[in-house]
């Protein structure tokens, strides 16, 4: 579902923008139910490059969003955040995909054979500007070798 919307996105943005990187797409999860199934924040970063303000962004995006049998609507909230909801439709193609691939349902193999380095390290200060410190040196030593 989130490749579908990406994909509508990407086409809405396409008539907005001459070019875009496309990695600004990005549709998650909201946190509370009522700000939708999925949703997307880019019509912020696109405020920058358009010189425009993102709910203006957002309502030109939503306005090209196809109507959709998956989609029961869309709505722009707060600044500019576009807040998909999925129709009974949609919930019930996932609920049968499911079933059908039991199992193997949400398997990859994304990363299979490949190596991975995960590096490490003890946290052993308590003073709250060392933690800090130690937080970043770990972000920093954290690495994936693909």
């Amino acid at each position: 579902m989130k490749d579908y919307l990406t994909n509508l996105l990407n086409n809405a943005l396409k008539d907005l923008v001459e070019s875009f990187d496309k990695d600004i797409i990005q549709v998650s999860r909201p946190k509370q139910i009522q700000h939708g199934d999925f949703s997307t924040n880019v019509s912020l970063p696109l405020a920058k490059i358009l010189k425009k303000a993102p709910i203006e962004i957002a309502k030109g995006i939503v306005e090209r969003i196809p109507s959709s049998t998956l989609i029961e609507k869309v709505e722009i909230a707060g600044p500019g955040y576009i807040n998909f909801f999925l129709s009974s439709e949609a919930r019930v193609e996932l609920i049968n995909k499911i079933l059908a691939e039991k199992e193997d349902f949400g398997k990859s193999t994304f990363g299979k054979n490949k190596k991975y380095k995960l590096n490490l390290f003890r946290l052993i200060q308590r003073d709250p500007f060392m933690l800090v410190m130690e937080e970043v040196l770990l972000l920093e030593t954290l690495s994936l070798d693909f």
